[in-house]
């Protein structure tokens, strides 16, 4: 078994880890920068990579839900070994093009020529379309559909159950509702809800 080490002592961490059980992994500690943590399903909890002897030989995974956090940990930690973790009922064309450190769940969908970046989350029976591309530390949740030919910027949210149009563009750090509609490009840094979706002013 390959040894690895998750970021993250939280719920999205318990999925993680029995994920990398499946993908052959061996979870050997976690690292919870903040909390007093000692021990998270029966392994040592650290508080910072370099507390671990030898820290460089292992792989890595951030399982940490909120993207901004993931961003944060790869820029302190650049160089750590990050790797995929993929469930064995995804269905992945071999056209498609994926980064690292990327979550894919169960009865996820992605066509060919899709792109997808790093340390992003597909979610459980999401919908990535032919010649999608996803930027880094995105999160496309559970049934979310991509149409073809989707431009999704960094840091990107979709909330469960949305969905976007073929050919349209979503700027970074965009926030989408649940079941919101996407049909138009979409402005980066806001948050938009509804069908269609539409930004939310607020008060």
């Amino acid at each position: 078994m390959k040894d690895i080490i998750l970021f993250g002592v939280g719920g999205h961490s318990k999925i993680v880890t029995d994920m990398a059980e499946e993908n052959g992994y061996n979870v050997v500690a976690y690292i919870a920068m903040s909390g007093d943590s000692k021990v998270h399903l029966g392994k040592p909890v650290y508080k910072n990579v370099e507390d671990i002897k030898n820290y460089s030989k292992y792989n890595y995974f951030i399982a940490i839900g909120s993207n901004q956090m993931r961003k944060n940990i790869v820029t302190k930690y650049p160089n750590l070994q990050y790797v995929n973790i993929i469930h064995k009922s995804a269905i992945i064309s071999k056209y498609a093009d994926i980064g690292f450190g990327n979550l894919i769940m169960p009865n996820v969908v992605i066509n060919a020529f899709a792109t997808i970046g790093n340390q992003c989350i597909i979610n459980t029976c999401a919908v990535v379309e032919h010649d999608c591309t996803i930027a880094n530390y995105c999160h496309i949740s559970v049934k979310t559909a991509l149409a073809g030919t989707v431009t999704v910027g960094e840091g990107v949210f979709f909330g469960v159950g949305s969905t976007a149009k073929n050919n349209v563009c979503v700027g970074e750090w965009v926030t989408i509702g649940a079941g919101a509609v996407v049909v138009k490009n979409l402005q980066g840094n806001k948050i938009y809800v509804g069908c269609p979706a539409k930004e939310l002013i607020k008060n």
